[in-house]
């Protein structure tokens, strides 16, 4: 059943990574993020640097993804929402861009989108070419501020997204597991958070635990130490690695969640345990 305590708890991590690649993100519940990554083109290398890092994380954290890049949030937003891969610049290419999207990628209450589909209205394009007036008063003005937010006619208003001070990353496991080294693969998951965040600030740890929690057993505390700090998600794996091929999980208490912690400081020589909750 889906859960939109863990929806948005896991939305917010992913936030947190993506700071890595500039600044202005804010979400945009209850599944996107919008990343205004202009200034940050020259510095990472471009747009296809950007995007193909942003998929190769996200993938490793353990979800998918569909990107889209335009001049406005919205519009990107829309070419996401609608599975359309696309990336261009110039405010003239939008609307052509656009146009093919089915009208369901628009924020809309059912009753509207069953009554733009009765008249025959299936794509943006469609709508967009309906007199303005009409639009407004069957369906309201909100329609038409998305697409004009999306056609750089309206400005977009964003809250931006705050990371949290400290790291504190849990993941809960489909299954119970009589393994540790089954962990690996969840492990990666948290590494790659944690490596996210620590880029975006420019920081590194020494030390990092890995916390294993059991139905009826103690919790598993693995305390990893790196001879210098860092940020490297690769060496955090390998290190993870190691330790839990050398891990015997309690007997009849398989795991039921894996957490990983840590802090931000580049200069500190110890990790700050923090809790794992529930």
């Amino acid at each position: 059943q889906r859960d939109p305590a863990a929806e948005a708890a896991a939305l917010g991590h992913i936030a947190a990574w993506a700071v890595q690649f500039t600044p202005a993100v804010s979400l945009q519940p209850p599944r996107g993020l919008l990343l205004e990554v202009e200034g940050s083109l020259r510095l990472l290398g471009g747009i296809g640097k950007i995007l193909d890092a942003v998929k190769r994380g996200v993938a490793d954290m353990g979800y998918t993804v569909s990107v889209a890049c335009a001049p406005t949030a919205a519009a990107a937003w829309l070419l996401a929402r609608g599975g359309a891969e696309r990336v261009f610049a110039g405010s003239r290419a939008i609307r052509e861009a656009i146009s093919p999207l089915p009208v369901r990628v628009l924020d809309c209450d059912v009753q509207t989108l069953e009554t733009l589909s009765a008249i025959g209205v299936r794509s943006l394009g469609e709508l967009l070419d309906l007199p303005r007036d009409g639009v407004a008063r069957r369906f309201g003005q909100r329609v038409l501020d998305q697409l004009d937010r999306a056609l750089g006619l309206l400005p977009e208003a964003r809250v931006f997204f705050t990371a949290p001070p400290r790291f504190d990353a849990a993941l809960e496991l489909a299954a119970g597991v009589a393994s540790a080294e089954v962990l690996l693969f969840p492990a990666k998951r948290l590494l790659t958070q944690l490596a996210g965040y620590l880029a975006a600030r420019c920081a590194g740890v020494q030390r990092f635990r890995l916390t294993l929690e059991h139905e009826d057993a103690p919790e598993t505390a693995l305390e990893i130490g790196l001879a210098t700090p860092s940020r490297d998600a690769g060496r955090f794996l390998i290190l993870a690695r190691e330790r839990l091929a050398a891990t015997s999980l309690p007997a009849r208490s398989p795991p039921v969640r894996s957490n990983a912690s840590a802090i931000e400081s580049r200069t500190t020589d110890r990790a700050r345990i923090l809790p794992c909750t529930q």
